[in-house]
């Protein structure tokens, strides 16, 4: 019995030994599996980064030209709008500059007015009042009479009567007139 004790023991221990053996192997499979299953999950996660960082960057370029091209356009829109309220504004110069230049001129000419009147005031009161008197062998006619008798005539024959010059011929006892310079006629002096 201690024979078969010893193959029993034997047994066992080969036993334990192979068991062993075969118990590495499929643990050494499993780990190489799990090994090879963990490298091609970080590939996969690897280039699952490399798309969403593409796709990212993609994205951002995208954005970036968006961005762009919204800067550009709210650029362009405000330096229209600048030059329009430049025209505005230098329109409107403009037109303030005329107004100014009107009021002026009507201020010169406001000042000038008075000035004139003053001149013409001083003129007159510089001529003294004059009154004219026409005697001739005993007969006299002053120069209103004169002047309303030749405005009287010339109006008899039609003649509206702006203007007149008047000859007056003692000797004769009549007064020549030229009125608006185009009509001639004579009236008696006295």
């Amino acid at each position: 019995m201690s024979r078969t004790r010893k193959t029993t023991t034997a047994s066992k221990r080969t036993a334990a030994k192979g068991g062993a053996a075969v118990t590495k192997e499929p643990l050494m499979a499993d780990a190489l599996k799990a090994e090879e299953k963990a490298g091609k999950a970080a590939e996969t996660v690897e280039k699952k980064a490399e798309v969403v960082k593409e796709n990212a960057e993609k994205r951002t370029a995208e954005v970036k030209k968006a961005a762009e091209e919204k800067t550009a356009e709210v650029k362009k829109a405000a330096e229209e709008k600048t030059a329009e309220v430049r025209k505005a504004v230098e329109k409107a110069g403009k037109e303030v500059k005329e107004a100014v230049a009107e009021k002026k001129e009507e201020v010169k000419k406001a000042v000038k007015a008075p000035a004139r009147a003053a001149r013409a005031k001083k003129a007159a009161k510089a001529e003294p009042l004059t009154k004219v008197f026409f005697q001739y062998m005993g007969g006299q006619v002053d120069q209103e009479t004169l002047v309303k008798k030749v405005v009287d005539d010339a109006n008899a024959q039609g003649v509206d009567v702006s203007s007149v010059k008047l000859y007056v011929k003692p000797e004769e006892g009549k007064c020549y007139y030229v009125a608006n310079d185009n009509f001639m006629g004579a009236v008696d002096l006295f």
